[in-house]
């Protein structure tokens, strides 16, 4: 079926009447406007929340980047720990270890992570590694408020029995 309105002939031949040229510039232009400017809109809504969500999901992948990095330097300094004699050798080797190997880990840096280790008292074959990371170089604070887990110092401990790992 043809939408466009026909008329017959004297000869009783159909013609099909076609729009005139200022009918199509002018109906045309606007059509495509209204569906711009509709465009326009969904994009002016759409473009800030996908912007954000970029945002939160590239501040998280840091946030998780760096835990998993200063666990695997914490049970590197561990294992590098658990052979030594006296706690000060423990200290000592666990400050070694972390300061020759944090250069390795793209997301740490030397100069903001602190390495505590602790004797357990309940055991004496046992200690206590702890190293904390001052995060606030990695911009995890810009959205501080706006997401759940946005820490400024990412702490991993771990407890370590003297000659096993």
């Amino acid at each position: 079926m043809n939408s466009t309105p026909s008329r017959r002939s004297d000869t009783g031949a159909e013609e099909v009447s076609t729009p005139s040229a200022t009918e199509r510039h002018t109906t045309a232009p606007a059509a495509r406007q209204s569906v711009h400017r509709h465009m326009t809109l969904k994009m002016a809504i759409a473009l800030p929340v996908v912007g954000f969500l970029l945002g939160v999901i590239v501040t998280e992948a840091q946030y998780y980047g760096t835990v998993h990095n200063l666990r695997a330097l914490a049970r590197e300094a561990g294992r590098a720990t658990a052979m030594a004699a006296t706690p000060e050798e423990r200290r000592w080797v666990a400050r070694e270890t972390v300061s020759a190997a944090v250069n390795s880990y793209p997301l740490l840096d030397s100069e903001h992570v602190t390495v505590h280790v602790t004797e357990d008292v309940a055991d004496p074959k046992r200690h206590d590694l702890t190293l904390t990371y001052a995060a606030r170089p990695l911009g995890l604070w810009l959205l501080a408020g706006l997401t759940q887990r946005t820490p400024m110092t990412v702490q991993q401990s771990l407890t370590i029995r003297q000659g096993s790992y």
